[in-house]
């Protein structure tokens, strides 16, 4: 059986490869994006487990990208990595959830390699997503 899929889609080069190597050190299988154009796309063509995404994209907004996947049927485990104000992220997050999607919080773009790590294993290992209700957010604010 092959590795679960993540999909980033994140605008910042060094975020996208923090979390890549925390993918594959999860064991994930990782496809990476920078544009939201694109995203979509491979979403389908992939079908990943997890979507690790930024709340606010250089092309379009973290939320309507949210949006899309929830029409397109996504079944997996989001997880918002943002390195913009966490309100953004917050935001990102609750809109998910009203959408029907698991999510497993909004962190900042500074969430340790470990932290991230372990997350993603998690949700790359669990048969179906993790429990809305305990997902975290950021912490930075209430």
């Amino acid at each position: 059986m092959s590795p679960p899929r993540l999909l980033i889609i994140h605008d910042e080069a060094e975020t996208r490869a923090r979390v890549r190597r925390a993918g594959e050190r999860a064991g994930l299988t990782v496809v990476v994006v920078e544009r939201a154009r694109e995203a979509m796309d491979r979403a389908r063509e992939t079908r990943p487990r997890i979507v690790v995404l930024d709340a606010v994209l250089d092309d379009v907004d973290g939320i309507e990208l949210i949006r899309q996947l929830a029409d397109d049927g996504f079944d997996g485990t989001l997880m918002i990595v943002s390195d913009h104000d966490p309100r953004h992220g917050d935001l990102a997050m609750h809109f998910a959830r009203a959408k029907g999607l698991a999510c497993l919080g909004a962190f900042p773009g500074e969430i340790t390699m470990d932290e991230l790590e372990r997350r993603l294993a998690a949700a790359g290992a669990a048969e179906t997503p993790p429990d809305l209700g305990l997902a975290e957010t950021s912490g930075v604010h209430s």
